[in-house]
């Protein structure tokens, strides 16, 4: 076929259909044919290579080297054999073997290569896993001599690879291990067993033994025989330790759960829903009365135990437990031969295949010590009780005079919340001057004595609150750990004390002008009687019966004031009935306007859907427009007088700082100017009768007090604020109308 083909035809032929790298270069390194195989593996055309220097496509690192020996070739008659990375068309270097001819006569180089990255790529890996593998590689020869040893076995030993290498297997494993050792490398190196698996012993360099797990196969040749042994080593000396320990912790685990109080116990929950006992201790007995073993053989003894009360929490929780493969907890009742116990209980699942759950748990008998925690708490409960309500400020203080708690009167006399408070040193609420005061005081509390003294605390508002403050010791275990505190609002006593001085007061004052008023009254009468009288017996025209007029005028005026003495005094006779507040000022809104005159500006901010109240309407009338003649005048120049109405509710609170006050449900009456206002002695006195701060013949001093007679004799009472250049707040609490009460209706 070469013969009719022709020599050229068939060299030209396999030029182009090789599948290895063909190619023809002069001394220079200049393409001068390519075949087609370079598109094939480096994606150039032949024709972008004709007239081309070879180097333009070999990596930069490996072009001297190339250079060098092309020079050879050029100038030798052998052949030269090396491995190049060439350029491909998408940047990539591929590696290639090349085999080139030395320059014939015409200065012609050939050369020949083939592709062998993929065979460079795996060797390297080859070299990486066995460099870098973290398992143990060794290589022995037949009679068991090291050959190769990765550093991984290496590091295990401490030995390095050139003293392996004049050692046998048999040199480092332990004399115990070395009969079996013989007998399995027997077995693999005449073919009854491929390979080999076994856990055996080294001796490393420091004289420690390693475990290690052992894979040993054998490596031939082509005709079958023995080359070598090639052992996979992984280092098992922690996982032997770990089981040893293991072994000691279960035996510790079953020393201690035969110790620990209560039931220790592992159940077991089938598929089906069967629960058994796999482990019980022997605690059991302590809380079921009867023994493991008993349980173990029927866990009713358990399940049937549980209160009446408690079975469907207890049922409840071991469902839950179960459907979500949770933590079960659990703490309630059982009955043992007619005696009730608390217990809790606490138990961690373990899924296992087939749909089973073992659960690991404990029982512990807490009746002792729940019958504690409930006198604790009744005691805690009587001791937050007195803290929380006692009517003084009372706190506690650590070693350091910080505060470590506080009752609500703390916030009360010293302005400051709970958590605001808590972590600040006391003596930092003391006025500066008596520091040293208080660090004395608690020095001698600390030393183990109670103590007390007065101070002043500067409160969170500014304002200077007089106590009287009391330390006591806290000792637990004969040391003094810190101190208990009570601070006394002197200032709030003689306030309350004050205003129980006006009440009392006032109620005197009441008492004795409701018997003058009936003294009075009846001389009026006589007096009313004897006018009347004598008008009768006077002719039309009689010039005296002007001065009897004069004496029936008076008559009335003092009428008129012993109405009021008797409104003040609580002694009138009142007409009680529903009132709706709101109906009443919109009524008389007209004829107060009227009343203060157009300089005063009539402002009124009535509550939706306000509840009735109980009052006589007529003195209610005259309670709101005695205190609208009295914020007139209160504003010679003008001004804004402002009635304002809704619910509210009278607490206990309210009810220390305002003793006439009682605790219940009220409609409040604000009535509000911004007059002149009063000052401290006005204020005390306001409601004094006969009292009066106007020039002499405009007022008698019974509006005010006739006014907190009708309110006081509602059932309700009159707070005053006021102060100089502000004005004047007067706010009513009216009772409201209870339900089923019986009022006559208003005429």
């Amino acid at each position: 076929m070469i013969a009719s083909c022709g020599r050229e035809e068939f060299l030209q032929r396999f030029f182009d259909l090789s599948p290895d790298l063909f190619c023809v270069v002069d001394t220079d390194g200049i393409f001068q044919h390519v075949n087609p195989a370079f598109r094939a593996v480096l994606g150039w055309e032949p024709f972008e290579l004709i007239s081309r220097p070879f180097l333009d496509l070999l990596h930069p690192d490996d072009r001297t080297r190339a250079a060098n020996a092309l020079v050879d070739r050029a100038v030798s008659v052998s052949q030269g054999a090396a491995e190049y990375r060439w350029r491909c068309t998408n940047g990539d270097y591929r590696w290639l073997a090349w085999q080139a001819s030395a320059a014939d006569a015409n200065g012609l180089i050939y050369g020949v290569a083939r592709d062998v990255t993929k065979a460079r790529r795996a060797k390297s890996e080859l070299h990486v896993l066995h460099d870098f593998a973290a398992v143990g590689i060794t290589t022995t020869d037949a009679v068991g001599r090291f050959v190769t040893a990765n550093p991984a076995f290496c590091e295990m030993l401490g030995h390095t690879e050139a003293e392996l290498r004049t050692m046998t297997c048999f040199d480092i494993t332990l004399p115990d291990d070395r009969a079996e050792q013989v007998e399995y490398l027997r077995r693999v190196s005449s073919g009854e067993q491929p390979s080999h698996a076994v856990e055996k012993r080294y001796r490393r360099t420091d004289g420690t033994t390693m475990w290690a797990r052992v894979v040993i196969s054998a490596m031939r040749d082509a005709m079958g025989n023995l080359e070598a042994f090639v052992a996979v080593v992984e280092d098992i000396t922690e996982a032997k330790q770990n089981e040893v320990a293991l072994c000691e912790s279960q035996e510790r685990f079953l020393r201690m759960a035969a110790n620990v109080p209560g039931m220790v116990y592992q159940s077991r929950c089938e598929s089906d829903g069967r629960t058994s006992f796999s482990y019980v201790s022997d605690g059991a007995a302590d809380i079921y009365g009867v023994s493991a073993a008993t349980i173990m053989e029927n866990p009713r003894h358990v399940f049937d135990a549980v209160h009446p009360d408690d079975r469907s929490r207890f049922d409840a929780a071991m469902a839950a437990a179960l459907a979500q493969r949770a933590p079960w907890r659990w703490a309630g009742r059982i009955i043992v031969n007619g005696e009730v116990k608390w217990i809790e209980g606490g138990a961690k699942p373990q899924s296992l295949s087939g749909g089973i759950t073992v659960w690991d748990g404990l029982l512990l008998d807490v009746t002792e010590a729940r019958h504690a925690a409930q006198r604790l708490e009744v005691s805690e409960n009587r001791y937050r009780s007195l803290f929380e309500f006692h009517p003084d400020a009372v706190f506690s203080l650590d070693r350091n005079g910080r505060f470590e708690s506080a009752n609500t009167m703390c916030e009360i006399v010293s302005g400051y919340r709970p958590e605001e408070i808590i972590g600040k040193a006391f003596d930092s609420l003391v006025v500066p001057e008596q520091t040293d005061k208080v660090r004395d005081q608690f020095k001698q509390t600390l030393a183990g004595w109670a103590a007390r003294s007065d101070l002043t605390l500067d409160s969170k508002s500014g304002r200077r609150v007089e106590v009287n403050v009391t330390t006591i010791p806290v000792i637990v275990a004969g040391e003094v750990i810190g101190a208990f505190g009570i601070a006394r609002d002197y200032a709030k006593q003689r306030e309350l004390e004050a205003q129980l001085r006006h009440a009392q007061k006032m109620e005197a004052v009441g008492q004795l002008a409701a018997g003058v008023a009936h003294d009075f009254n009846n001389v009026l009468t006589v007096i009313q009687g004897c006018s009347e009288f004598l008008a009768s017996s006077l002719p039309a025209g009689d010039t005296r019966r002007a001065d009897v007029d004069t004496i029936r005028d008076a008559v009335s005026r003092a009428s008129t004031l012993t109405r009021q003495l008797l409104a003040f005094s609580r002694k009138q006779v009142l007409l009680i009935s529903a009132v709706d507040l709101n109906a009443c000022l919109t009524d008389l809104q007209r004829i107060l306007c009227r009343m203060v005159g157009d300089e005063i500006v009539v402002v009124t901010e009535l509550a939706d859907d306000i509840d009735l109240i109980s009052a006589d309407m007529s003195q209610l009338e005259q309670v709101i427009v005695n205190l609208a003649v009295n914020a007139r005048d209160a504003m010679p120049t003008g001004g804004e007088l402002r009635f304002s109405t809704k619910n509210c509710v009278i607490d206990d609170a309210f009810v220390r700082s305002h003793p006439e006050a009682a605790a219940g449900a009220y409609v409040l009456l604000s009535i509000a100017d911004n007059g002149c206002g009063m000052d401290d002695v006005t204020r005390s006195r306001a409601f004094e009768p006969f009292f009066t701060t106007k020039e002499s013949g405009k007022g008698t001093g019974l509006g005010l007090p006739t006014a907190y007679g009708v309110v006081r004799q509602f059932g309700g009472c009159i707070n005053l604020i006021s102060a100089p250049g502000v004005g004047t707040t007067f706010e009513i609490y009216l009772p409201v109308l209870k339900p089923g009460a019986i009022v006559k209706a208003p005429a």
